[in-house]
């Protein structure tokens, strides 16, 4: 997984083996809300 910030925009690269890449854009009213739920993930990552 990747996210790559462009100006007022960003994506987000998920790549898996068995089902290819899923790439995704958002645009400037979609970033609080991406950036949201990828902190919350994060959290259940490993430490």
């Amino acid at each position: 997984m990747a996210v790559a910030l462009h100006g007022q925009t960003a994506s987000l690269r998920v790549e898996n083996a068995s089902q290819g890449v899923l790439h995704i854009v958002y645009d400037e009213t979609q970033l609080p809300e991406l950036i949201m739920h990828l902190e919350d993930g994060s959290c259940w990552l490993p430490r």
